[in-house]
């Protein structure tokens, strides 16, 4: 028998694919004429089939409302998921780890609870640093619409390692709109620096300087009759330079 939209046992999940598909080019046609980057959320259809078509017509990624259905779509290839509920619980959150290692998972947080856990989960992951993943929830933010009253004019990140020390702590106080991506420049500038930090807070003696930096030192401290009272050029091999 042909099932028809009459004989169908209903529950049932109906759609005109061909209006669908029309749909979904549409409205990426509009996002990408408004210069906006789209990212649909599966709630509309639930189904792979759909999201995988809103990505091949240039979605940048696809939003899920929770980690099982983000399990399924990455399952099936989605490689960039939003997930904008809170996660909460050790077994939620080894599920999140184990799906950040199969595609690039976003998350969202609304109070310090969610937060710790989320540092507790991914605060040892070799491959992806916790920097790079608060780099991450911060672009996802972003993406999901930034401030609601005006664009993002100011960005921070911080991250605090052993002994209190930070690893970083990045700020962006003024931007034109794109204080995200100011920071996520500052962030790659940045670079691996967290062991020189260290370094600078619990053996200080040992960090290499500037040799031009140290060598206009000196040339200060001679300008202004100093030397008694800062013998750098007297000790200079008990610094170490660096060109």
């Amino acid at each position: 028998m042909t099932l028809t939209a009459k004989t169908v046992e209903t529950p049932a999940f109906i759609v005109n694919a061909a209006r669908a598909m029309d749909n979904i080019a549409a409205f990426q046609a509009h996002c990408d004429a408004a210069g906006l980057a789209l990212r649909p959320h599966i709630k509309t259809h639930k189904t792979l089939h759909f999201a995988k078509a809103q990505l091949a017509a240039g979605a940048k990624g696809i939003t899920c409302q929770k980690l099982g259905e983000a399990e399924v779509m990455a399952a099936g290839g989605c490689g960039d998921i939003l997930i904008t509920f809170n996660i909460l619980g050790e077994a939620k959150l080894r599920r999140l780890r184990a799906l950040a290692e199969r595609a690039v998972i976003r998350v969202v947080a609304d109070n310090p609870a969610v937060v710790a856990g989320l540092s507790r989960a991914f605060a040892d992951a070799p491959d992806a640093p916790l920097g790079e993943r608060l780099m991450r929830a911060l672009e996802a933010g972003r993406d999901a619409g930034g401030e609601s009253c005006d664009t993002m004019r100011s960005a921070a990140l911080r991250v605090t390692g052993e002994h209190g020390i930070d690893s970083m702590d990045l700020r962006v106080d003024i931007s034109d709109g794109r204080a995200v991506d100011d920071l996520r420049a500052l962030f790659a500038a940045y670079g691996d620096r967290s062991d020189v930090l260290r370094q600078v807070a619990l053996a200080p003696d040992g960090v290499p300087v500037m040799r031009r930096l140290f060598d206009a030192s000196i040339d200060r401290i001679a300008e202004l009759g100093l030397e008694a009272r800062f013998p750098t050029a007297r000790r200079r091999a008990d610094w170490t330079l660096r060109d």
